[in-house]
């Protein structure tokens, strides 16, 4: 259906809508669709649904009339006017070819009208059913439930259900409807508890680690507070280098074991300079370490230095461990082509004027043995790396590490020193060399061969085109603060980019950097990667990835005259879909090559795709503008879980809006904005039987956070039960157990400049999942059973039940599970006084099984109904029976008859 008006107008429709069916009665009619349209001249187009039912079993929707609901105007004090409004028709793919036919209209008028007469009877079978036994319920319900055809009857409910219902809530045999849902368990019927299924919740649960008890009164025990450090996993241990202490810069080593049962800190270099000692790298803070995991090598690059230092010496302060975030106007994006690495050595040849200064912005490179011989050893890899071909000194940057290829990623920072010419050169100029803008590109360094590579900087605009910004940028635009993320997959290992600080400007965009596959061996037609239960994925993305830019670069040495207009295209610009070939076999570097595997330092870079937000012309602009996402913050902590291959992702520093403020389009405005620290944990997931048309499968949810099971007494006397918000904090994620630690940080913009944290946390995860459902289950079903025998069994009997059959199914850790289960106490308290009777406890003594004929039979089914329909919704839809009820049909008749709308 689309919808168009001529111009912006107080009488267009602005919400409605729409019914459809064979007649004209609107209780004979579907709604088709909900919504609302907006006030200007652009068409919109909305689709309606050809079907009807659920998984249970559709029919087609045949429409004979339409009725359109006007509700609002554009202008509420105008009438409503419908300019233009037309249907386009929809042909199922099956039917595609010359000699298929539809079916005849009265087959799919007859479907339809079988599948509402199915419908109806389900509706009567369940409101029977709810009647119970004392009106005659039950018996009606048989005799029609005997009287159905089979597909009416298997389509009611899962045999499983039926049983469950005879069991529990005739007969009341509660060990058996236990068995009854394990059995359920195993026969699918809480297959929708997974992440992204749609039933359960996700929750994170926090754990405050302490130091032990037996190191208290060690020394250096503990790391001091600190902010901007680095922190890695490596096997079992987690190390900690440097940081910003909030009055100088941290050189300290730290390494805590994750084998261990307490776990703690031990302090491996207390960073004090020392005669004879082997060289190390210096104090520093807003540096990124990475872990080669193949040869046990963890790889150390940049730091942040003051400026003002430079001219005052050594003794001025260093600056805080936040980009400063200069109030500057934007100017021009641009990088130079890309260059080659002799012509990188070259053009820095007097750039840097004395030697002092030379000496001080120097970016060493390093690298620690964590693991194997020589564990210990810091080796210095280059004095400087921009003399060599690489970037120059780097803070706030991220840099990941793909072992696979030997290869070493650094993507984004801000360049030091940064001295703008002109007010246009401050974020990046066309002519200036790409270590010298104010934010680094792409750079990748090559552990085998030791060489630098640039692969890509801030985009260069075409002649007569404006600047990309962040506010509508088809470009992946450099950046400070943000999160690297590397899905290490072995068809094509891809680097995601999110979030991030911009000159004044934080980013909520989400950019993803494919690269060329390791074989040669099918580039296309490969299975996709492993999901969680084994199987491969079929690979829905290939739509996606079309709509990005394919960037095979040409070799540098290739002279720029020499190549194709496409080729040259692709050296010197990120996005020209004009330009670029449509498929990575006809990009320039490709053709003509006999495999995939390349001799080059340099990666191939197959797409860049902007995964986030979607493009104005796109399908998922108008979903994304209601979609939930996080908020765009600085120094967000991302990580990967390999096993479900989703993201968690740990919020930072952020900017919130004043309600009046306006938002959209991807990035915030720093005037608007007011800065504090937002604790928050959010999960990227696939969701099931969701297509790439729909969004790529994928999903962000905000993660309620809880209390872990460990240390709870401790940490309930210290009154903290989730981590403060922070900024500037490390997190590692431990793939084995899949936990995530976060450690240290900054507290919030608005405390103490000085203070920096020193908490160590440990965050876990807890997804839906089978099991859990089923433990709910038998939670509800043994908690009804607890209530029963405080009426019908020795009150000393119903305690003994509850200390040990029900409390074993409890979450204690959830409070509205613990707060559940610390009531039932009321039950007990309020039993009839002649059940406080002394009876033997030992194994002889039966639990009665059912209630007696002569204690309120007929309540005992209605809570036993109420429970069995409880623990149904546990189950999917089309496996019980339907959850209306018929009772109020004649309020809804009222409700039509006076309206003529929906209730």
């Amino acid at each position: 259906m689309s919808y168009a008006s001529l111009a912006a107008h107080p009488c267009n429709l602005a919400d409605f809508t729409l019914w459809g069916g064979l007649s004209p009665y609107p209780l004979s009619m579907e709604a088709l669709f909900e919504g609302g349209l907006k006030n200007d001249a652009m068409p919109e187009r909305f689709e309606v649904p050809i079907e009807v039912g659920g998984k249970k079993g559709k029919a087609p929707l045949p429409v004979k009339y339409l009725k359109i609901d006007c509700h609002v105007a554009a202008n509420a004090n105008y009438s409503i006017s419908i300019w233009h409004l037309f249907f386009e028709g929809y042909l199922p793919p099956s039917l595609l070819s010359p000699s298929s036919l539809l079916p005849p209209a009265s087959t799919l008028v007859s479907l339809y009208t079988t599948h509402r007469s199915r419908t109806t009877n389900h509706l009567i079978l369940a409101h029977l059913r709810r009647l119970g036994p004392s009106s005659q319920g039950i018996q009606a319900f048989n005799v029609l439930y005997d009287s159905l055809d089979p597909t009416t009857r298997a389509a009611f409910e899962s045999p499983l259900c039926r049983e469950l219902h005879e069991k529990l809530v005739r007969e009341g045999e509660w060990e058996e409807a236990e068995r009854i849902l394990d059995r359920g368990k195993e026969g699918g019927l809480f297959r929708e508890w997974t992440p992204g299924g749609g039933k359960g919740k996700t929750v994170a649960k926090w754990e405050r680690l302490f130091l032990p008890a037996s190191a208290a009164e060690a020394k250096h025990s503990w790391p001091t507070g600190r902010g901007g450090h680095a922190m890695v996993r490596v096997g079992r241990k987690i190390l900690l280098f440097g940081g910003w202490d909030g009055s100088r810069d941290l050189g300290d080593l730290w390494e805590w074991d994750l084998t261990a049962p307490d776990g703690g800190w031990r302090c491996l270099e207390s960073g004090e300079a020392a005669e004879g000692k082997d060289k190390r790298p210096g104090p520093r803070s807003c540096h990124q370490m990475v872990v080669d995991e193949s040869e046990g090598w963890v790889y150390l690059l940049g730091g942040r230095k003051d400026e003002d230092a430079a001219v005052g010496g050594e003794d001025a302060t260093m600056a805080d461990d936040v980009d400063d975030r200069p109030a500057s106007p934007r100017g021009p994006a641009g990088a130079d082509p890309v260059p080659s690495a002799p012509a990188l050595r070259s053009g820095l040849s007097g750039s840097m004027s004395g030697a002092a200064a030379e000496d001080r912005w120097r970016s060493d490179f390093w690298r620690y043995k964590a693991v194997g011989p020589g564990r210990g050893k810091w080796e210095l890899i280059s004095e400087d790396t921009r003399g060599d071909g690489g970037p120059a000194l780097l803070f706030d940057h991220a840099m990941v590490l793909h072992s696979p290829t030997s290869r070493l990623f650094v993507f984004g920072g801000k360049n030091q020193p940064f001295e703008p010419s002109s007010p246009a050169d401050e974020s990046t100029n066309s002519t200036t060399h790409p270590t010298k803008t104010r934010y680094s590109g792409l750079w990748c360094y090559d552990l085998r061969r030791k060489k630098w590579s640039f692969l890509l900087g801030d985009p260069q605009p075409p002649s007569e085109s404006t600047t990309p910004s962040p506010i509508n940028s088809d470009r992946l635009l450099s950046r400070a603060g943000h999160a690297l993320l590397l899905d290490p997959s072995p068809r094509h290992p891809t680097l995601y980019v999110y979030s991030g600080q911009r000159n004044e400007q934080y980013l909520e965009d989400l950019w993803a950097i494919r690269l060329a596959s390791l074989s040669s061996a099918g580039e296309r037609g490969r299975s996709g990667k492993r999901d969680e239960g084994g199987v491969r994925e079929e690979d829905d993305d290939e739509t996606w990835w079309r709509q990005g830019t394919v960037l095979d670069f040409p070799l540098l040495s290739t002279p720029r005259s020499s190549l194709s207009p496409a080729a040259a295209a692709a050296s010197r610009s990120l996005v020209d879909l004009s330009a670029l070939p449509a498929s990575p076999e006809s990009s320039p570097s490709r053709l003509g090559a006999a495999t995939a595997e390349s001799s080059s330092p340099y990666p191939t870079i197959l797409q860049i795709c902007r995964l986030w937000p979607p493009p104005p012309t796109s399908s998922l602009q108008l979903a994304s503008a209601s979609a939930l996402v996080p908020p765009p913050g600085f120094t967000q902590r991302l990580v990967l879980d390999p096993h479900t291959d989703s993201w968690t992702l740990l919020t930072g520093l952020i900017r919130s809006l004043p309600p009046t403020a306006s938002y959209g389009g991807g990035m915030a405005y720093a005037n608007e904005m007011r800065e504090s620290c937002l604790a928050g944990v959010w999960r990227r997931v696939r969701v099931p039987d969701q297509t790439s048309r729909e969004g790529k499968g994928w999903r962000w949810e905000k993660i309620e956070e809880g209390r872990g099971v460990g240390r709870t007494l401790v940490e309930e006397a210290r009154g903290v039960t989730i981590p403060e918000g922070r900024f500037a904090a490390q997190v590692v994620h431990d793939p084995l157990r899949r936990e995530t630690y976060i450690f240290g940080g900054h507290p919030d913009v608005h405390g103490s400049v000085d203070h920096r944290l020193s908490d160590m946390w440990r965050l876990k995860i807890i997804e839906p999942s089978p099991d859990e459902a089923l433990r709910m289950a038998k939670f509800l079903v043994r908690k009804q059973r607890f209530y029963e025998l405080c009426q019908t069994a020795p009150t000393v009997i119903a305690l003994q039940y509850l200390q040990n059959d029900l409390s074993d199914v409890v979450d204690h850790s959830s409070p509205s599970e613990s707060a559940s289960f610390r009531r039932c106490m009321a039950a007990l308290l309020s039993a009839p006084p002649l059940m406080n009777v002394d009876v033997s406890l030992d194994a002889s003594v039966e639990l009665p099984s059912r209630a007696e004929k002569d204690v309120l039979a007929a309540e005992a089914y209605r809570e036993r109904h109420r429970l069995w329909e409880e623990v149904c919704t546990f189950f999917p839809s089309e496996e019980r029976q339907p959850e209306e009820d018929l009772e109020d049909t004649s309020r809804l008749l009222r409700v039509w008859q006076m309206t003529g709308k929906r209730c």
